[in-house]
């Protein structure tokens, strides 16, 4: 038989019906989940803040408002949100229309994308509007998705290679990268394959060690040991310690709408995955989730998220699977990498300094 689903403020509230029945023995297991996804999460952050176009702390930002925002309103026991390639592409996508790259506003307008596809979250969640999910084609999300993938790809190249970014469509940044190839940096293009190689031979024969933390801390190391910035190799330079500035970020009153029309964007991709994630978790464990109260939780994330100064985030089916696979049993393994996130932002940002932009591409 399957869980039924809380009433009352529960309903709104859900950590308030999972925590007063948790169970001691549980502890454990939620507290090797978080370390499995902690691992995971700080490289993913990191790497995916640049997809956004924001400093890579803002990545740790993000990830914090999330881990926080959908503890305290989701329903799916063994769902994590955080960061997200695809959110992270679609959100660079819609700010270059706004702001220009590396600029403080497009900082600004990257948060405030963040708060406002929030703010549309909750008021799905508000007004149940769940039901809104029957009707997303997975033929279409999936292909939407691939057609990002591909994106990422094209726009992470210049890393790997070593050359300079063209601007542009994607399309535009191919023929450009391209047109670079004779630039090409024979140690860049050494260390981002060979990352690469790394990465793909651990998830082939090592799929249970964290390979993207094992890989970026290795990468840091030889970094310094070598020093690869002075072969030419680019590095990510300066990471801040220290705790996100909370408030509204500074945006003109004129950049509403196209902020709406790319929160809903940044829905359209983003709910997919997650609930796809929550409801994978909740056949699993044998229990129900309400997705009203999902778009809700989704929503606060985003919000917090975007308060942090990060950017816009998701439920991670990859995160999720790493946490169950770990023995995840509520959300205190979110609220534990939470403050694991804390910690690394406090005391450990500054160790990837010399973290090589190539591994993060």
């Amino acid at each position: 038989m399957k869980t039924k689903q809380p009433t009352g403020i529960q309903s709104y509230l859900p950590i308030l019906g999972w925590l007063s029945n948790y169970k001691s023995e549980w502890l454990r297991f939620d507290i090797i989940a978080a370390l499995s996804v902690w691992a995971l999460l700080v490289p993913q952050g990191i790497a995916y803040a640049s997809i956004a176009g924001v400093p890579p702390q803002y990545g740790l930002y993000a990830a914090l408002g999330a881990l926080l925002g959908y503890a305290l309103f989701g329903t799916a026991h063994q769902l994590i949100t955080g960061p997200s390639a695809t959110v992270a592409a679609v959100s660079a996508s819609i700010i270059a229309l706004l702001a220009s790259a590396g600029s403080d506003d497009w900082i600004a307008y990257t948060a405030a994308l963040a708060i406002t596809a929030g703010l549309i979250y909750i008021l799905l969640g508000v007004l149940k509007m769940g039901w809104l999910s029957n009707f997303l084609s997975r033929a279409v999300l999936e292909g939407f998705v691939f057609a990002f993938g591909i994106g990422l790809i094209i726009d992470q190249s210049h890393k790997i290679l070593g050359v300079d970014k063209v601007e542009g469509s994607y399309f535009q940044v191919l023929i450009g990268t391209l047109q670079e190839l004779p630039e090409t940096s024979i140690p860049t293009l050494v260390v981002g394959g060979t990352a690469l190689i790394v990465l793909l031979l651990m998830r082939r024969f090592l799929p249970k060690i964290p390979r993207a933390l094992v890989v970026v801390i290795a990468a840091i190391a030889v970094s310094y040991l070598l020093d690869l910035e002075s072969y030419g190799v680019s590095i990510v330079g300066e990471v801040p310690t220290g705790l996100p500035t909370v408030g509204l970020p500074a945006i003109t009153s004129g950049s509403m709408l196209t902020l709406a029309l790319g929160g809903l964007a940044v829905i359209f991709v983003g709910f997919s995955e997650a609930l796809a994630a929550a409801r994978e978790s909740a056949s699993k464990h044998n229990y129900e989730i309400d997705t009203s109260q999902e778009m809700t939780a989704q929503g606060v994330a985003n919000s917090l998220s975007g308060l942090f100064g990060g950017f816009g985030v998701t439920g991670s089916l990859s995160k999720t699977t790493v946490a169950d696979l770990a023995g995840m049993r509520s959300q205190i393994t979110s609220l534990v990498t939470a403050f694991l996130i804390l910690l690394t932002m406090l005391f450990l940002a500054g160790l990837f300094t010399t973290l090589p932009n190539a591994v993060l591409g």
